[in-house]
């Protein structure tokens, strides 16, 4: 019979597992969108309930799986324009909304450095196509749509039976471009998706992708030798994942113990600033205002 400590790492694996599968690494799996999705019992990417990124952006946090978060930063950021993500942030504890919103502020303006608006337009107007119209029919539709959701901007049209439905797709259409507009567009978009995806993890401060993938390995208890050729490695998915484990292990480490203690200097810093003589008696009602650079948050002081 299992001990009790063999029990949570089972049902901590598991749950791992199950989390991995809603929440991939691989931007290949992401821009596949539901294709991808076989298991009945798990939903598709756009069918999972909005408030459940919140909550399990806490618990990576809390069980240092910070590989699940680049992919929970990026689903939330996709929802941004829908109003009720702000109750669902608010639900958080504040030390946890903060950095979720610092986190969303920081992919909005990764996206933005990566999808540029006069990249498009040199696009169009280096067409030499007689027939291309290097005009725009609505160029702030189609820069809204690329930024809310960049990495699903394009469908996966090499789905046998699958019909292109990406956004890109629609506009593609409505713009009328030619069939060398298109080419060229969907190169750019492709690549700096690429470039976008392998920066998101230094944005929002975690570690990059080679360790958070060798972590990963370690959590869902992936062996190092998986392929049939016996070259070992962790497949297309985990092609980042180096060897010696027990380095990376180390490295992720140190870097977790690092960000805790930043976390609790700032607590502490935040507990003590200096409070107004007429509001010490009550200064579990006072709160201070965080800009976050576009994005706000209201930090409310440590209880006594």
């Amino acid at each position: 019979m299992c001990s009790t400590g063999e029990d949570v790492r089972h049902l901590r694996r598991r749950s791992l597992e199950y989390l991995a599968s809603l929440l991939p690494v691989d931007i290949a799996i992401i821009q596949a969108g539901n294709i991808l999705q076989t298991s009945g019992t798990i939903p598709d990417q756009d069918d999972v309930p909005l408030d459940f990124y919140p909550v399990i952006d806490a618990i990576a946090h809390e069980v240092d799986a910070l590989w699940l978060i680049p992919c929970i930063v990026y689903m939330l950021h996709n929802h941004m324009s829908d109003p009720s993500i702000h109750d669902h942030l608010s639900t958080m504890p504040t030390p946890f909304a903060i950095s979720l919103i610092s986190q969303l502020h920081k992919t909005s303006r990764l996206i933005s450095q990566h999808f540029s608006p006069g990249r498009l337009v040199l696009i169009r107007h280096a067409c030499e196509q007689l027939s291309c119209t290097p005009g725009w029919v609505d160029l702030d539709k189609w820069m809204t749509a690329l930024h809310e959701d960049p990495l699903r901007f394009y469908s996966s049209t090499n789905v046998e039976g699958v019909e292109p439905d990406g956004s890109g797709d629609e506009l593609e259409l409505a713009e009328s471009m030619c069939d060398s507009c298109c080419q060229t567009m969907r190169a750019y978009v492709a690549l700096e998706c690429t470039a976008f995806w392998d920066e998101l993890p230094a944005c929002l401060g975690l570690p990059a992708w080679r360790d958070l993938l060798s972590a990963r390995a370690m959590d869902l208890a992936i062996p190092i030798s998986l392929r049939e050729d016996g070259s070992g490695g962790l497949g297309a998915e985990d092609a980042y994942v180096v060897r010696d484990c027990a380095c990376v292990h180390e490295r992720y480490t140190i870097f977790l113990q690092t960000r805790l203690h930043a976390f609790l200097y700032t607590r502490i810093q935040l507990a003590t600033l200096p409070v107004k003589r007429e509001f010490k008696d009550s200064a579990r009602d006072m709160s201070h205002h965080c800009d976050l650079g576009g994005a706000s948050a209201t930090i409310r002081p440590l209880e006594p």
